[in-house]
């Protein structure tokens, strides 16, 4: 494990010399990937070594995977985030586990206010930067196994935290949903052939031009965009919501309209496509494989 810190210093003009300094933290895994621990924070009611946000690190990307709804501030309370390097890391190096608080002040039978917290536990899965499960209670006093990626309390009870992890066909997603939920779902199962559908399903589910909405879309395009079989339309046609003749859209493409190819339906009749209006909306339907091109599947 690693911490990586970053010393700015400042030289104000006709104002004394001043140093500043910032001191992120990182946990690393085996396989490189990070936890950095961000926005120091400290005073009243905060533990030591506590920070504001946590991200993802993988390669070239840097995901924001705090808790949105909870986000910490020095007037309101909210979540902040405990850094420790002992025994977080699971043995196969396969997810860590970040402890955080989640504190506020509560009015008192007495007029006057009084300071209540809880502890949390989070798993994060570091292939992925998929928060698999956040939790409190007895659990945050659990531990990993020594030889396998489970957690255990000193009575040998264990939690099984695989089962919370975030599906798109099962988490039962709906518009109460945050921002960062829809991100950690698009980190928990990302977008394959098998769940875009249902990640087009999805867009509805939200208010038109919420964050939740652009995620999803944008989260469909980048994954349309790396799809190598592409057709090219042959004639107007109409788009059906399932692969049947009774199932005709209002919607249509045009000749020279070009689709990207995501499957074929079982007959092989069909073609479930990808198109993309305007730059940024996803279209997902299935089309005749008549009105189209030669692909290679």
């Amino acid at each position: 494990m690693i911490n990586k810190i970053n010393i700015f210093c400042w030289l104000v003009i006709l104002f004394p010399f001043s140093c500043e300094l910032l001191a992120d933290k990182t946990l690393v895994a085996p396989n490189g990937n990070e936890i950095i621990f961000s926005e120091s924070l400290s005073g009243k009611n905060i533990d030591k070594d506590a920070w504001g946000r946590i991200f993802f690190a993988k390669g070239n990307r840097k995901i924001d995977i705090s808790l949105d709804k909870h986000i910490f501030t020095k007037s309101q309370g909210g979540r902040y985030y405990t850094y420790s390097n002992d025994n977080v890391i699971s043995p196969t190096g396969n997810y860590i586990i970040i402890n955080s608080i989640y504190g506020s002040m509560y009015p008192t039978q007495s007029g006057g206010e009084k300071y209540v917290d809880r502890a949390y536990c989070s798993i994060v899965d570091m292939n992925t930067g998929c928060v698999v499960s956040d939790r409190d209670g007895e659990v945050c006093g659990y531990s990993w196994d020594r030889n396998k990626d489970l957690i255990v309390s000193s009575y040998h009870d264990s939690f099984d935290f695989l089962s919370s992890k975030m599906a798109v066909n099962k988490s039962g997603v709906n518009s109460d949903w945050s921002a960062q939920d829809i991100k950690n779902l698009t980190l928990c199962d990302s977008p394959n052939r098998s769940n875009i559908g249902a990640y087009y399903l999805l867009i509805s589910k939200f208010k038109k031009g919420s964050d939740q909405q652009k995620i999803i879309k944008n989260t469909i395009v980048d994954w349309t965009n790396d799809l190598v079989n592409e057709a090219t339309v042959l004639d107007k046609t109409y788009l059906y919501i399932e692969p049947k003749e009774n199932k005709k859209s209002k919607m249509y493409l045009l000749k020279s309209d070009k689709v990207k190819v995501i499957s074929l339906s079982d007959d092989n009749q069909w073609v479930f496509i990808s198109y993309i209006s305007n730059g940024s909306n996803p279209i997902l339907a299935w089309v005749s494989k008549n009105y189209l091109s030669d692909f290679s599947r």
